[in-house]
């Protein structure tokens, strides 16, 4: 994961870049109901806060 490896781990902070690509959201809003990369991204966030670098993100 890129923003772990250029040190932006705060959640806000990684919203706001993805805010950047609003063609991007749109696209995936339309094709998957919500902006999944953004979505999975955060999860998998959790997953690392929580422990589990291994755990299945879906």
């Amino acid at each position: 994961m890129f923003f772990h490896l250029y040190g932006i781990t705060d959640r806000n902070d990684v919203e706001y870049v993805y805010s950047a690509f609003s063609a991007v959201k749109s696209q995936e809003i339309q094709a998957f109901g919500s902006f999944r990369s953004r979505d999975l991204c955060l999860s998998y966030m959790n997953a690392l806060a929580a422990g589990q670098p291994d755990a299945s993100i879906q």
